[in-house]
């Protein structure tokens, strides 16, 4: 609304200390576009001594632009109602909103109007980034913690020192924990671009502190599948989200573990570039096709068809959507049959 070109007319308009409503500048605009025309001409033609019949004329011309002038007020303050029922229905609405920060008040109907949405369409922001903030986040956050209880679950169903008595019960924790993880992926399909589109505070973190948040969530699934998932020791620090990116390294290595046969290995490590930081997710599983999933990975979801969608699968596409929040991208070398090395590059605290 303010980058409206005919804005500086109104504001102009705003500043004649009478009338204030409205209605009452569009009779003033009427007024000095009909009437005051032919009352000029009249008033100069009787200084000059004009002839008396026209004169008489002219106070009629002159009443008759009066009348139409408050024919069309009248019309006008009716045409303007509905303005003033939604104006009244905004101020109703923003009672419960925080009092607005307008650096003056409102001059007429249409300023009140103006400031009254405004308001409501910062409130409706709000609200957006809120709902698209609070879904996101619970998804993501639920989305790691049941892809271990499902690995975990699925090995244990495997295991022949189990029990017959138990597995009924590990069945139901995996159909359960499976139901959870579709809810949470129809969650985060419908959010994807917004994740692509978030802000973050970046701050200084550990990378032991990331490699303890991926044993704690993938370790035991790594070891029930026979994986040795290697955390290489190092002392770099890099700047970012720690959840997001925590989430980023549990993708990359639940996806890493699924592509590895019984007795392979998962490496993952940081590796120093300067400035910035490479963070590795290597396996020697079945690999992947850089050509083939990097062009896919730079669409966006909404982008991408439901053929697309499923090869990449959902792990890279949350993975690589958090990595743009960061400034970063996910980068992958290799071949299909002889493992991948997925890694991302991020700025060193």
């Amino acid at each position: 609304m303010k980058s409206d070109h005919d804005l500086p007319i109104h504001r102009w308009s705003s500043r004649w200390p009478f009338p204030s409503s409205y209605t009452g500048k569009f009779v003033a605009v009427a007024v000095l576009g009909i009437v005051l025309p032919p009352a000029a001409a009249l008033l100069g033609f009787a200084l000059s001594g004009g002839h008396p019949s026209f004169l008489h004329e002219a106070l009629w011309t002159i009443a008759g632009a009066i009348l139409a002038v408050g024919l069309a007020a009248w019309c006008m303050h009716a045409l303007l109602a509905p303005v003033r029922a939604t104006l009244a229905a905004l101020a109703a609405a923003n009672q419960s909103l925080p009092p607005p920060n307008a650096s003056s008040p409102a001059s007429d109907e249409a300023d009140q109007l103006m400031q009254a949405a405004s308001r409501q369409l910062a409130a409706l922001e709000r609200l957006t980034s809120l709902k698209e903030r609070v879904t996101s986040s619970i998804a993501q956050d639920f989305r790691g913690p049941l892809t271990g209880i499902s690995l975990t679950s699925e090995l244990l169903l495997t295991d022949p020192s189990i029990g017959i008595e138990s597995r009924p019960l590990i069945d139901n924790i995996k159909r359960t924990t499976d139901s959870q993880l579709r809810q949470v992926r129809r969650l985060l399909e419908a959010f994807l671009d917004d994740i692509r589109d978030a802000k973050i505070s970046s701050k200084p973190i550990p990378i032991p502190f990331l490699w303890l948040e991926v044993h704690d969530t993938l370790g035991v699934a790594a070891l029930q599948r026979q994986i040795a998932l290697e955390l290489v020791p190092t002392d770099i620090s890099v700047l970012g989200d720690s959840h997001r990116l925590a989430q980023v390294l549990n993708n990359l290595v639940a996806n890493a573990i699924k592509a590895t046969p019984p007795k392979g290995r998962v490496v993952v490590s940081a590796v120093s570039k300067g400035a910035t930081c490479e963070i590795h997710v290597k396996d020697n599983g079945c690999g992947l096709d850089p050509d083939v999933y990097l062009p896919l990975l730079r669409l966006r979801n909404s982008d991408l068809s439901d053929a697309q969608k499923k090869k990449l699968g959902l792990g890279l596409r949350i993975s690589e959507a958090l990595l743009n929040v960061h400034g970063s991208t996910l980068q992958i070398t290799g071949k299909p049959g002889s493992g991948a090395d997925l890694f991302f590059e991020l700025k060193r605290a």
